[in-house]
């Protein structure tokens, strides 16, 4: 029975974090927005997963992702998630 109810809940950690596609804003910087429900480690998780996504998009041309700006906000509204805008540069 304790497996049949864990599934859903790793389900629901694994979905409750979503990160956009890498946007270029131009003159070589970009910016990638993440959510993260607050049982998945809220605003901390979506700095995070920006922070990991940029390192990956920079890293497939060899390259590292510089942070420029964190834009974050906490959600404090009901049934909204918080949510952060990573601003990065590749070198």
């Amino acid at each position: 029975m304790r497996k049949v109810l864990l599934l859903p809940a790793l389900a629901c950690l694994a979905a409750c974090t979503h990160t956009s596609e890498v946007m270029n804003t131009g003159n070589g910087t970009f910016m990638i927005s993440a959510t993260a429900h607050n049982i998945n480690g809220g605003m901390t998780r979506a700095k995070e997963a920006g922070y990991d996504d940029a390192q990956a998009f920079c890293g497939q041309s060899g390259k590292h992702a510089v942070l420029l700006d964190v834009q974050t906000d906490p959600a404090f509204v009901r049934n909204q998630k918080p949510s952060t805008d990573v601003h990065f540069r590749c070198e």
